[in-house]
């Protein structure tokens, strides 16, 4: 199992792919008691991180939002796992593929230790 990550470990991930962390004000869903931090990354595309302190609370926010999700009409964003991290990539235009920047962004962090 991976180790626990932290939020500047994730931006680090995500900034090696190339994708720009600009500061958000943005609100987006509170999930296991936790607020995200918000980051745009495009034209209008947007990374939401989750830290939480184990992997069970990560599990537990993952199923807060499937129970939001399945009681509201929304744009479905793209969901990555690691360790204790949650994050959403909520896509303005999918034809940029950014979906796949945070894939290998993700993976980095599947792959490495702390």
């Amino acid at each position: 199992m991976i180790s626990l990550v932290t939020l500047d470990i994730v931006k680090q991930a995500i900034k090696e792919q190339g994708l720009p962390l600009n500061d958000y004000k943005l609100s987006y869903y509170t999930l296991n008691k936790i607020e995200p931090v918000s980051y745009q990354i495009g034209e209008m595309e947007h990374v939401h991180i989750y830290i939480y302190k184990s992997y069970e609370d990560r599990i537990r926010g993952r199923m807060e939002f499937e129970v939001i999700q399945s009681k509201t009409d929304m744009n479905v964003p793209f969901i990555y796992e690691a360790g204790n991290a949650l994050i959403f990539y909520v896509p303005f235009k999918k034809e940029l593929q950014l979906d796949k920047k945070m894939q290998a962004a993700t993976a980095h962090l599947l792959s490495s230790k702390e």
